[in-house]
């Protein structure tokens, strides 16, 4: 493990929040579209399992983490847990 995947988890971070971005755009222009709801639902869950990954991935290189860090990261992976589409309520 080195730059190599700290890169790619990087990108791969950045693009699932582009994508979840896109589509709350488009949420906010069709509401009602529940289709999109799904699909938005689903992008942010996405930029959760990067973000986690991430974080996993800086751990293991010997990053420590603030104490409020810590705690979304075991937020995010509980929420992550429950089935899909759990994380919206």
């Amino acid at each position: 493990m080195g730059e190599g995947e700290l890169l790619r988890r990087f990108a791969a971070l950045h693009r699932a929040v582009a994508d979840r971005d896109a589509l709350e755009r488009r949420l906010r222009v069709d509401p009602d579209d529940a289709r999109l709801r799904e699909l938005s639902l689903a992008a942010c869950e996405q930029v959760l399992a990067h973000r986690s990954g991430l974080y996993r991935c800086l751990l293991r290189q010997g990053w420590t983490p603030p104490a409020p860090v810590v705690r979304h990261l075991l937020e995010d992976e509980a929420l992550l847990a429950e089935p899909l589409g759990s994380a919206g309520g």
